[in-house]
């Protein structure tokens, strides 16, 4: 992923190892089984993290789009009735938007230095699940062992500009059908193989 104008890698042991801390910090701050979790961030490695992150939780995932209009944002809220989200900073929403953001259980910001009574930022929700990994070191398991394949897993909501945004929502087993047919149709050698994705997130 490009950062600052310069390439970047991430392994695979220090990117799963990033979604166990990021899902028992989402524990450790009240993300419950079915609870809903928005995402207005742009697309990097850490999108996909909070993505995984909130389903692990048993959670559900719901990307917005980063610059969705506020009528859009307020519809999805309330249909949803998301309760969690991630944001970049506040200099990426409306101005209305940032007013209903008192509104949330809790506002997770990548920005440091971003912190109010529901608000607190992407370092600290790692440390939050550092701490509660150490009091509960089977934890993340447990919460990876609960899911079923029925569960809600994320909500996917058209753009709306054809009318009032729709929510298509996919369980953990539709997801998982998705990549085992695209397995089929795509063999995919992990010692040798290598995928660029250019789709935003």
């Amino acid at each position: 992923y490009k950062k600052l104008g310069h390439w970047e890698h991430i392994s695979t042991e220090e990117f799963v190892e990033k979604v166990r801390r990021l899902t028992l910090g989402l524990k450790a701050i009240g993300l419950e089984p079915g609870l809903k979790c928005g995402i207005i961030v742009p697309p990097s490695p850490i999108w996909i993290m909070i993505d995984l992150a909130i389903m692990t939780n048993g959670a559900v995932s719901v990307p917005m789009f980063p610059n969705i209009s506020y009528n859009n944002f307020n519809f999805e809220v309330n249909e949803s009735s998301m309760k969690f989200l991630f944001i970049k900073n506040h200099n990426i929403l409306e101005e209305g938007i940032q007013n209903k953001l008192k509104d949330f259980k809790k506002i997770i910001t990548l920005d440091v230095g971003e912190e109010s009574d529901n608000m607190i930022n992407y370092i600290e929700l790692l440390s939050r699940g550092d701490e509660l990994s150490s009091l509960s070191p089977e934890l993340y398991n447990t919460l990876f062992c609960s899911i079923k394949e029925e569960d809600l897993a994320t909500i996917i909501y058209t753009s709306g500009s054809t009318g009032v945004p729709k929510g298509d929502n996919h369980t953990h087993k539709n997801l998982v059908s998705q990549i085992n047919g695209a397995i089929q149709r795509f063999p995919i050698d992990p010692s040798k193989d290598k995928i660029l994705s250019c789709l935003p997130l």
